[in-house]
């Protein structure tokens, strides 16, 4: 039964169970379910307990058309009697749940990057959604797991006090493409919204203030635009270092084996927080082989949707990626490349960063890099101080995606 789930039904099954916050927030039953891990079935057991349990019981799972034709094929005979307890579900879970993927089905239709943004403005989710890892950046890419990312943020926008029927009632877009596809279900959403006003009592008139409102002395502005607030800016409210901050730290370090401890430490945490949360649980200092061989750096790599997630799909096994920082005045040579990927094996992964101050000869090396792939030695990824900085203004205009955009341009030059 477990291996008819994608990560889209698992998020259709939160949003008509009214477990979205359960199955968005469990992060190892999608992270496992991504990665194919052995520990998956553990955490799906316990989440199809978990709803089984709940008010929707059998019936949410019913709504599955996979699960249900796998029952039907595999169990015919335990599926009349969920069937019959699929009977005893409240009516009006039945009709919010139908509600609720036709809502979701239309989002998807209609929704651009702009509703999304005063979505959250107006409903008090900005943060989830302009932080979204997969959200705004499937839909741009019109990615197939966008579907299921609608239903995670609707699903955990229906636990608030305001019905989410009601907060979408304001996109006329949407509303319009409702009253096409799914007329009856238009007509209950915007009735029983229309009632409820009606039972209101009346406020005073306020005319019709824009959205959002214009303040004093402020220019006319398109009321379906919203500008997000600059990466680099949003910085300036967080507790943590900044990209900028990191990277400056990393180039101030002065050049020579004597500063090899602070260089190394600097990388480390500038790369911590450049991948993250694909690469994790940063190991310095590595012992391999019982110690006869160390690594500078070792990252568990857990990325999801990123660069080093592709690197798993097309050149597998990469359940590590390894660091080796060299702080050297001179070019790293052959021996620096040999050293990396010696470190690499066909268990522990063969994809490595060679962190090092500047080259003379950058085209020199990348050659050598790429020779190591041809030889089937390995992956290895030269960054000198210039590629880090053309890494963390990618990451601060263009997020992940330039991120990727740029280690895969450098990738590139190893395999061609």
């Amino acid at each position: 039964m477990l291996a008819t789930f994608s990560r889209s039904e698992w998020q259709q099954l939160g949003l008509i169970s009214g477990e979205s916050d359960y199955i968005g927030s469990h992060d190892r039953l999608l992270r496992s379910l991504d990665f194919n891990d052995e520990d998956y079935s553990g955490h799906a057991l316990r989440a199809i307990k978990r709803i089984a349990e709940g008010k929707g019981g059998a019936w949410a799972f019913l709504q599955i058309p996979q699960l249900r034709n796998w029952l039907a094929q595999e169990k015919p005979a335990i599926l009349p009697a969920l069937e019959h307890l699929s009977t005893q579900v409240p009516p009006q879970l039945v009709s919010n749940a139908g509600q609720l993927l036709a809502l979701a089905e239309g989002v998807k239709q209609t929704f651009k990057e702009d509703d999304w943004l005063k979505l959250g403005i107006i409903s008090s989710f900005a943060d989830k959604i302009e932080h979204h890892p997969r959200l705004l950046r499937s839909l741009r890419f019109g990615d197939p797991d966008y579907e299921g990312c609608v239903m995670e943020i609707l699903g955990m926008m229906e636990k608030q006090s305001k019905p989410v029927q009601e907060i979408l009632g304001g996109f006329q877009k949407l509303r319009d493409w409702l009253s096409e596809n799914h007329p009856d279900i238009a007509r209950s959403l915007w009735a029983s919204a229309e009632r409820a006003n009606a039972n209101v009592s009346p406020q005073p008139n306020l005319g019709n203030p824009q959205f959002p409102p214009t303040l004093p002395g402020a220019s006319q502005a398109s009321p379906s635009h919203f500008d997000p607030v600059p990466r680099e800016q949003t910085q300036l409210f967080s507790t943590e270092p900044s990209l900028s901050s990191l990277l400056a730290t990393v180039q101030a370090v002065a050049v020579g084996t004597e500063n090899a401890t602070a260089y190394h430490r600097a990388v480390e945490q500038l790369l911590s927080t450049l991948f993250a949360p694909g690469l994790s649980e940063p190991t310095i200092e590595d012992r391999l082989h019982e110690g006869r061989k160390r690594v500078d750096i070792t990252y568990v790599n857990r990325d999801a949707h990123g660069f080093f997630r592709w690197i798993t799909d097309h050149y597998p096994p990469a359940p590590y990626i390894y660091v080796e920082c060299k702080n050297y005045s001179a070019d790293p040579g052959n021996p620096e490349l040999d050293q990396l990927t010696g470190r690499f094996s066909p268990k522990r992964g063969r994809v490595g960063l060679l962190i090092c101050r500047s080259f003379t000869n950058k085209d020199l090396f990348i050659k050598r890099c790429h020779d190591s792939a041809l030889d089937d030695r390995g992956f290895v990824i030269p960054l000198d101080d210039s590629d880090l900085a053309n890494l963390v203004n990618a990451k601060l205009h263009e997020g992940d995606d330039g991120v990727v955009r740029t280690l895969r341009s450098r990738w590139a030059r190893l395999v061609k």
